[in-house]
């Protein structure tokens, strides 16, 4: 393929076709990757909470060792 003009338009449509495929595929990834993201915030506040329960409990116990 030398200039664009000497594209036929059987050529421009199956490169929009193959473009619109690839389009989709990627939209369809995003959408898998964004549901993706949202539980994993979920789950990092989840874990967060926990986190906090446990040096709780660690400074509990150091207390109660000092004493």
């Amino acid at each position: 393929m030398g200039d664009e003009s000497d594209l036929t338009y059987n050529e421009l449509h199956d490169a929009f076709e193959s473009l619109y495929d690839k389009y989709e595929k990627l939209g369809s990834k995003y959408s898998k990757i964004k549901k993706n993201y949202a539980y994993l915030l979920v789950n990092k506040e989840t874990l967060e909470k926990k986190a906090c329960i446990v040096i709780v409990d660690i400074d509990k116990v150091n207390q109660l060792e000092s004493e």
